[in-house]
């Protein structure tokens, strides 16, 4: 008997196994689609340029009640809204730095976030703020945390 041999891209002939190709299974078409759609989303998320003001602003508010300040959006009279200091604790340290309602961090290099947290771990630190009652608006000047309590 001849044997017989199927050529490419053939049909098989009657009776001839039929290689089976591997499919996915539901779980791992899920977890493929769920990645195809959640990737580009974290991409997008985690290059955002404001993601590290954000990250920074949700951190220094676990430090509002040891050094007395509110944060929160300040409206100017121009129609600009910065965030800034809203409010400070009578005699806390953040009013011993010398910050006062009204006040918004300028400088890129040192967030309000840093400040604080050098100064809670004992080292002096100093930020620049520039208060949205001010005129002119380049009276920026300097706040600094002393190191400790």
């Amino acid at each position: 008997m001849a044997r017989r041999v199927a050529a490419p891209f053939a049909l098989p002939w009657p009776g001839a196994s039929v290689p089976r190709s591997p499919l996915l299974g539901a779980p791992q078409f899920a977890v493929l689609l769920m990645t195809l759609v959640l990737v580009p989303i974290a991409i997008v998320l985690l290059a955002h340029p404001a993601l590290p003001d954000a990250l920074d602003r949700r951190a220094a508010l676990r430090y509002r009640d040891t050094f007395g300040y509110a944060l929160g959006d300040l409206p100017t009279r121009d129609g600009f809204t910065y965030w800034g200091v809203t409010a400070v604790t009578p005699d806390g340290r953040a009013e011993r730095a010398g910050l006062r309602a009204g006040d918004v961090f300028v400088d890129r290099s040192a967030s309000l976030l840093w400040a604080v947290t050098e100064s809670a771990a004992g080292r002096r630190a100093c930020v620049a703020v520039w208060n949205v009652d001010t005129r002119p608006r380049e009276a920026i000047r300097s706040v600094c945390f002393s190191g400790g309590r």
